[in-house]
Formats: C-alpha cells, structure tokens, sequence
C-alpha cells in the first residue's frame, strides 16, 4: 500500500506550457487533452476517448449495469457546464431517480472528470441554501 500513499493528478494542458502550440480556438472546442491538441482528427478523438473511459472505468468498476441510464445522464449533465447544479432538474430530465443521479455526479468525481464547486458566500455565518456548479475537468470532454 506505500505505493498509494502520493496522490497525483494529470490535468489538461494550459497556454503557458503550450507556449506557441496554443491556439484558443482549437481549445475551446476541443480541451486541452494531450492527446487532443496534437491528434489530426480531434473529433474522432474525443469520441474514442469517451467511448474507452465509459468501457473501461464505468463498466469495468462496476459503477453502473445500465450503460444506457447513463450516458442520457451524462448528456443532461452536460447541459449542467458550470450552471447552479440542480438535482431534480436533472434527474427529470435524466428520467432518473435523484438518489442515482447524487450517485452519478459523485461517480464523475471519484473518476476526476468532474468537480463540483461549493457557493461562495462572504458571510460566514450565513447558511448556504444556493445549490453547487458543476464543472467538466476539460472542455473538450464537456
């Protein structure tokens, strides 16, 4: 277990150690995923990339038997890109129970292809009733 004691995380490319490679456009439609920025059809990529990640970690762990459920869950999460995060909404529109989509979004997390961010409020001691946003961890997986 000594090896799992350091805890890394790989994190899409950024302009600074792109340097000259970095064109804006291209980013914000395709991510900053190394594999990405240099492959020759990004699209077809992407694609492949989504389609492995769902094989190999979704099903492989175990984390859902129904595939179907969600990839429409992970669609209605897309729409989900850094808006208030509701959970109803989006179990609605899922067709989904709330408790499996709180599952799903927690799934994305412990898989680091998302993050959600808490609300940031100046008061301390005020409670917090607005609902958290929801973040891809790049834009070309959104």
């Amino acid at each position: 277990m000594a090896g799992r004691a350091l805890v890394k995380n790989l994190y899409p490319l950024i302009a600074q150690e792109l340097g000259k490679d970095f064109n804006f456009n291209n980013y914000l439609r395709f991510g900053g995923l190394p594999g990405v920025l240099f492959a020759e059809d990004k699209k077809a990529f992407l694609k492949s990339y989504i389609k492995t990640y769902l094989e190999q970690e979704i099903i492989w762990e175990a984390i859902t038997r129904n595939l179907s459920a969600f990839s429409r869950f992970l669609e209605v999460a897309s729409f989900s890109q850094g808006s208030v995060l509701n959970m109803l909404e989006v179990a609605r529109e899922a067709n989904l129970g709330r408790r499996m989509v709180e599952n799903y979004f927690s799934a994305l997390e412990d898989l680091l292809i998302g993050v959600r961010i808490p609300v940031f409020s100046k008061r301390a001691k005020r409670r917090l009733v607005a609902h958290r946003k929801f973040y891809f961890f790049d834009v070309g997986v959104y």
